[in-house]
């Protein structure tokens, strides 16, 4: 599943926003867990 699909499987309309989200809460960007 690609960051776009699960950005919008989550609710959000803008995958710059979920990143920043997904940073805050992980410590990480999302790009660091890909696979």
């Amino acid at each position: 599943m690609s960051i776009s699909e699960v950005t919008s499987y989550v609710g959000f309309s803008h995958q710059n926003n979920f990143s920043i989200a997904f940073k805050k809460y992980f410590g990480l960007p999302p790009s660091e867990l890909k696979n």
